[in-house]
């Protein structure tokens, strides 16, 4: 006698007991599957690095040299044709230059005449105003000096900040404006 098997079908994702039998039918078989070699397969995938210059060829050099040696190759190749452009660069900029606009003369009559007063203004001003000084300091030098009746080995006229020093300053402020305001016109 012949023993019959149960065998089980997926048929539209349900299961379905079929008794062996001699009928003919299509049919497809589904084994289960163990699903923890994926899920270690994906965990492995996160400690994997992404950087693959680091990564070295069949002869032990790193790709990330072998990147910098062919980008340094290329580098070099083109040094000529750099300096090429530099010099263009530089006579194109020069003719710029050369071809531009002329530089402007400057020939008013005018502002030449009046730029030569100012100068001999300010050169009579400057001769007036020196000897003007030299006869203040002639007068000084005339003036009888007066010796204290004191019995003091210094005198207060000659201490800093005292009036004989004040006084020279208060001749010499007014000079000093009539040449700026001479220089300024």
């Amino acid at each position: 006698m012949d023993k019959l098997s149960t065998t089980f079908i997926k048929c539209a994702g349900s299961f379905l007991a079929i008794r062996r039998s001699s009928y003919t039918f299509a049919y497809s078989e589904e084994k289960e599957v163990c699903y923890s070699f994926g899920s270690l397969l994906r965990s492995f995938r996160v400690n994997k690095s992404t950087n693959q210059l680091m990564c070295r060829d069949l002869n032990g050099r790193r790709l990330a040299s072998i990147d910098e040696e062919q980008k340094l190759k290329k580098w070099i190749e083109r040094a000529a044709e750099r300096e090429k452009e530099k010099i263009a660069k530089r006579n194109a900029k020069y003719e710029k230059l050369k071809s531009g606009p002329p530089k402007h003369m400057f020939n008013d009559p005018d502002y030449i005449r009046q730029k030569e007063t100012i100068i001999e203004k300010t050169e009579e001003a400057f001769e007036q105003g020196f000897v003007e000084f030299l006869k203040e300091e002639q007068e000084k030098k005339n003036k009888p000096v007066v010796e204290s009746s004191s019995d003091s080995d210094f005198d207060i006229d000659d201490l800093p900040g005292s009036l004989r020093n004040e006084k020279k300053m208060m001749i010499l402020i007014p000079i000093l404006k009539k040449m700026t305001l001479i220089l300024s016109c």
